[in-house]
């Protein structure tokens, strides 16, 4: 089956979990603040101490709103980060990257507007309902998301979360990237928690990480669209990261016999425990596996 089949079946056929309720007293404030440039703000997640609204701009045009909560807004460094995150997603002009716009504050609440996919599921929705991918499927997903790698990486970014709930499929195919905000050099730094299924070895343990932590983080989505299983499938930080120096995973075609050695080699060549012994950049990666979807 497609990606453009998987998506409409999820969209016909699997109503999208509400999150309202996690909102709390928030959405009042949020209400509250911008209700003079939004309209029917809706609660829509939480992701640590940003809430993410779903509203009307005064154009009727359907957002989506990043909001720092309320106990985040009292603590300095929270605000900071917010704001540089923020501000270097927003400078992120690319097809297969969600469009973010400069920081904002209003009556005390800070926020920025996300373009809205209104159509689009998570990777983890098609997942969720799929299972699996087959190879096609999966190798267009995984191209469109080093697109947006290769992009954000050589313009100085790094996303140092990457996880299927960032990536979304909309029903013709069509992927992008939300989530991107840490700059390179020095110390790269993230508001939010990584999940360790998804995480590189070196980001797990603290140590410095550069572009190809997030080459590590698409090696294992790719994995998990080809195998309906994580590399090292826990959410236990300590558990991964022990796997991480002790085992390898399973080659992707050990697993799935649908998937040709190929594939499988460039999987394992993103999930190399030794960041040397990765894909040099995206685009080598895509190359990589360009050449092995054609001469299967």
């Amino acid at each position: 089956m497609s990606v453009s089949n998987k998506v409409v079946s999820i969209a016909d056929r699997r109503a999208v979990s509400s999150t309202a309720s996690q909102a709390g007293p928030d959405l009042e404030r949020a209400r509250r603040a911008l209700s003079g440039r939004f309209n029917n703000l809706v609660a829509h997640g939480i992701a640590g101490d940003v809430e993410s609204y779903v509203a009307c701009d005064a154009r009727d045009e359907t957002v989506h709103l990043n909001v720092l909560s309320a106990r985040a807004t009292s603590d300095a460094r929270a605000r900071e980060l917010f704001t540089d995150e923020v501000h270097a997603a927003a400078k992120l002009t690319h097809p297969n990257i969600i469009t973010t716009s400069e920081p904002d504050e209003i009556l005390g609440v800070r926020f920025c507007v996300v373009e809205h996919k209104q159509h689009a599921r998570t990777l983890h929705e098609v997942l969720a309902y799929e299972g699996w991918l087959d190879v096609a499927s999966a190798s267009q997903i995984a191209d469109q998301i080093a697109s947006a790698l290769d992009y954000a990486h050589q313009v100085g970014l790094l996303h140092m979360r990457l996880d299927p709930e960032s990536v979304l499929v909309e029903p013709d195919g069509w992927v992008t990237v939300s989530g991107f905000g840490a700059e390179t050099g020095g110390s790269p730094r993230r508001s939010q928690n990584y999940k360790a299924q998804y995480a590189s070895p070196e980001l797990v343990a603290g140590a410095a990480v550069d572009h190809r932590s997030d080459l590590y983080s698409l090696g294992a989505m790719l994995y998990e669209m080809l195998t309906d299983r994580t590399p090292f499938d826990s959410d236990d930080a300590d558990y991964v990261r022990s796997k991480q120096m002790s085992d390898a995973p399973s080659p992707p075609h050990l697993i799935s016999l649908d998937v040709p050695e190929s594939v499988s080699a460039v999987v394992m060549k993103l999930l190399e425990l030794d960041p040397d012994k990765r894909f040099r950049s995206a685009a080598q990666f895509q190359a990589a596996l360009d050449a092995a979807t054609n001469h299967q």
